[in-house]
């Protein structure tokens, strides 16, 4: 049995990596702080197949419910073969009059989550070369925009979490960063923009799973997806 834990993953891109992996058998963890929202996944996990679940409701931006929801995972399955690092969150905030204690908001949960879930999972995943640790970054990573520069600060940081775990795993745990532009989610919900200007949340997904699908002697390093028509 396979096994995948996905942060973050009851709504967006992190449901629709889970719903992809549940229509290839694997057993599915997840976490989000929404409770209506988990109890609508654990259905649609176990419509699509899921071979097992662990949902778990957990705040992101609390170390404690993190390393709750970790130990629940290595009780039950004693690891996990995939760990994709999805939660996030944004504030339109830039830093010269950013409100109090934005920044320490989005590097917890944005940087911090990720860096504390696979601490404490890296060490029961297989070192086959198989196993595979995803972390959806974004755009961000790569560049500021107005209105968006601390959250920039917070999704450059998780890029450069990853690039140092892909030194430190070499050889052992595949490391791929993800990094999405606009994608068509609940975040854009008051949009005005029509659909065709985002990518939908499934094509992440795939992206994924044939990044999963290649051999133990290959891994995708980093890629940059962004909507057909460019940046929004």
């Amino acid at each position: 049995m396979k096994r995948i834990v996905v942060s973050g993953g009851s709504r967006g891109i992190g449901r629709a990596i889970a719903l992809r992996f549940a229509r290839e058998e694997f057993a599915v963890a997840l976490f989000s702080r929404r409770k209506e929202e988990l109890e609508k996944i654990k259905g649609e996990l176990e419509a699509a197949g899921a071979a097992q679940l662990i949902i778990r409701q957990a705040d992101a931006s609390r170390p404690d419910e993190i390393r709750s929801f970790a130990e629940t995972v290595l009780e039950a399955w004693s690891g996990c073969d995939v760990l994709v690092n999805n939660v996030g969150i944004f504030e339109p905030e830039n830093i010269l009059n950013a409100s109090e204690g934005a920044l320490e908001r989005m590097m917890q949960v944005n940087l911090y989550a990720s860096y504390n879930l696979t601490r404490y999972l890296v060490n029961a995943m297989p070192k086959n070369g198989k196993s595979y640790i995803f972390n959806i970054c974004s755009t961000a990573s790569l560049k500021a925009y107005p209105g968006g520069n601390l959250y920039a600060i917070s999704k450059h940081a998780l890029l450069g979490f990853s690039r140092g775990l892909r030194e430190e795993l070499k050889g052992k745990l595949r490391i791929s960063s993800i990094m999405p532009g606009a994608v068509l989610t609940d975040s854009w919900a008051e949009t005005e923009l029509p659909p065709e200007r985002f990518m939908p949340a499934k094509d992440i997904a795939d992206v994924l799973w044939q990044f999963y699908e290649c051999s133990s002697r290959t891994v995708v390093e980093e890629i940059v997806l962004r909507p057909l028509s460019g940046d929004i």
